[in-house]
């Protein structure tokens, strides 16, 4: 399945903007097209994804595209998530320490990831 973000939302004034809101997932089918838009809550196109040579979308071509849709609900999630667990320390003992320091560098590295920071 490819991904291809439209212009308009790659197009932004830092890189760690994105399209405010809630992101949805229509799919598309036609004769011989099928694919999702994901779109924001504003009607604005964010990207679209097409069916591997068919007009059937596969389990994984549907899972892909609804965790495309979801993107900017887990980076907030995430985000939340990393400030609370940094701004409430827990005294821990040594593994459970350990464990916790792991969830956050894992946290903070997917939120890298999503803002190019």
């Amino acid at each position: 399945m490819g991904v291809t973000p439209t212009h308009e939302a790659t197009r932004t004034k830092t890189p760690t903007q994105h399209t405010a809101g809630h992101w949805l997932l229509r799919l598309e089918t036609q004769r011989d097209y099928c694919g999702h838009r994901i779109i924001s809550d504003t009607g604005r196109l964010i990207a679209t994804t097409d069916c591997d040579d068919s007009v059937d979308v596969t389990p994984e071509e549907e899972a892909n595209a609804c965790l495309i849709a979801a993107a900017p609900d887990l980076l907030e999630a995430a985000s939340e998530a990393l400030g609370y667990l940094t701004d409430h320390a827990i005294d821990l003992d040594g593994e459970e320490e350990a464990i916790l320091a792991g969830i956050r560098e894992n946290l903070a590295s997917v939120i890298a990831k999503a803002t190019r920071r």
